[in-house]
């Protein structure tokens, strides 16, 4: 198991009013190579959990265990544990700081101790993955159009060789083709052996690309399953604040109306086979 989270607890800091308990006794098991996605209406505490997962914030009760070792224990090296487990935020471009792209993408990799050259090499090989050309190595990053500079802030992240990437809600404000385009990377990474955590509003991204969906609800996990078993109970949904993917929930009104769909599934050529299936035995059959 690539990471163990056992009965995780966190309170934010109280000013004098009520403390806010962000995380209530979660545990969870992640497993090296998937897609997982983390799912709850805001405040649920989905970003704050994440923010666990390379020592960004200490819980206050609780283990979290990378590869077996306990990421608490009085010596454990939080710093390598950070270039293992890399954190994309909500708005990455907001990590941008440097005078160019280069310059940016290669700060991770000299605060690791690789000299000058040997980061621009790793900031280079990050950027062409990302899909940044040569041509823009030497801008401002602060000159790039919003998609190009979400690449360039996930391509910080990679040029220090993650073995996981956590996106916390990585396509706000980004254009479909931008979208489709972050995907596609993500897709890939994971096919080279990369573990994927993606945190999103959005039931459409999650249904497409997750391979495995937890559900937040009020600092405790309320679901865990595949897309297909998550989104598929929807009063579970309904009482979590969340909806279903609109494929999912096409096929749910066709049963409440009494048309015998037998599955709901969130994949377009399933989804378009139940509905065929549906509608010809409504029908008597296509012999019928």
């Amino acid at each position: 198991m690539l990471m163990e989270i056992e009965k995780l607890n966190y309170t934010y800091p109280s000013s004098g009013e009520e403390a806010v308990h962000a995380l209530r006794d979660v545990t969870l098991s992640i497993e090296e190579g998937e897609f997982l996605a983390l799912a709850g209406r805001s405040g649920s505490g989905k970003s704050t959990f994440v923010r666990h997962l390379n020592g960004l914030l200490r819980a206050d009760s609780g283990d979290i265990k990378y590869r077996g070792q306990p990421i608490y224990a009085k010596k454990y090296p939080l710093g390598k544990l950070r270039q293992k487990v890399g954190l994309v935020f909500q708005y990455p471009e907001h990590q941008l700081f440097s005078r160019t792209v280069l310059d940016d993408v290669a700060f991770g990799p000299q605060n690791m101790g690789a000299d000058k050259s040997q980061a621009e090499d790793m900031a280079r090989k990050a950027l062409e993955k990302v899909g940044i050309g040569e041509e823009l190595f030497s801008s401002s990053p602060y000159e790039l159009s919003g998609g190009q500079m979400r690449r360039v802030a996930i391509a910080g992240v990679l040029a220090m060789g993650p073995e996981v990437l956590v996106l916390d809600e990585p396509t706000a404000g980004l254009d479909p083709y931008s979208k489709r385009q972050l995907f596609a990377l993500l897709r890939e990474m994971q096919g080279n052996g990369t573990t994927i955590i993606l945190v999103s509003h959005s039931m459409e991204e999650i249904s497409e690309y997750a391979d495995r969906v937890v559900v937040f609800l009020d600092g405790t996990v309320c679901m865990d399953g595949s897309p297909e078993d998550v989104f598929s109970q929807k009063e579970l949904l309904d009482g979590a604040g969340l909806e279903m993917p609109q494929i999912m929930e096409t096929l749910w009104k066709m049963q409440q109306k009494g048309i015998p769909v037998e599955r709901l599934v969130c994949d377009e050529e399933k989804a378009a086979e139940e509905i065929f299936n549906a509608v010809t035995d409504r029908r008597g059959g296509t012999n019928a």
